[in-house]
């Protein structure tokens, strides 16, 4: 059985979120019943991810910021071919695809697209190998999955 996973790169206080909307002050956010539902681990860069190398903060200059780079680093060293692991945009997707790239046992990877097809993101998604790397792409916008 998979072991399901959802990485972001920033994250709210979901317990107070979960609050707001309970009375009615808020809007819900999806993330903590998905965890909840498919009893995945939840991984938040600004909160989770180590201290980053000068190597992170050179790659955050293409794509994504230095703690999401520490954070796919780690995960790519944790996850294996059992595991699933859902990214919530493309600063922690394409990131993870690139620590993942020469993994032998890597994990299904999910991304949702918000903006990729911007100059900058095409030549992170050509860099990492997006397209060989990530299995499944989602989107609410066509050009996005045009795109990729």
């Amino acid at each position: 059985m998979p072991r399901y996973h959802l990485a972001m790169t920033s994250a709210r206080d979901f317990d107070e979120t979960e609050r707001l909307a309970a009375e009615g002050l808020g809007p819900r956010y999806a993330v903590p019943p998905l965890v909840r539902r498919l009893g995945a681990t939840l991984y938040r860069a600004n909160h989770d991810a180590p201290a980053p190398s000068l190597g992170d903060r050179l790659r955050a200059r293409l794509v994504g910021s230095p703690k999401s780079w520490s954070l796919a680093r780690t995960l790519a060293a944790r996850l294996g071919s059992d595991d699933v692991v859902f990214c919530l945009d493309a600063e922690m997707g394409l990131p993870l695809a690139g620590a993942l790239r020469r993994a032998t046992r890597r994990p299904k990877q999910a991304v949702f697209l918000h903006n990729l097809d911007r100059p900058r993101g095409r030549l992170a998604a050509k860099l990492v190998r997006a397209a060989d790397t990530i299995d499944l792409f989602c989107s609410c916008c066509s050009s996005q999955l045009e795109f990729v």
